[in-house]
């Protein structure tokens, strides 16, 4: 998965995935990308600063599903 950039390209890894969710990162977790399946669309997040992979996953979560409900 690689998201451009003006400047430059940045390559995400999945690091997670759920029926409804996708979580990604960059090497050394410097940037995390999620992806998240709503009923009414989709909801993308970009985390730029390093952020511990499952305290994005659990925040995320929570906030997806009450979009979801």
């Amino acid at each position: 998965m690689c998201i451009s950039t003006i400047l430059s390209r940045v390559t995400f890894r999945v690091y997670y995935r759920t029926c409804v969710s996708v979580y990604a990162t960059t090497s050394g977790s410097h940037s995390s990308l999620t992806v998240s399946k709503l009923g009414h669309g989709v909801f993308v997040a970009l985390f730029s600063k390093p952020v511990i992979a499952h305290k994005a996953i659990v925040l995320v979560e929570e906030f997806t599903n009450k979009l979801r409900y």
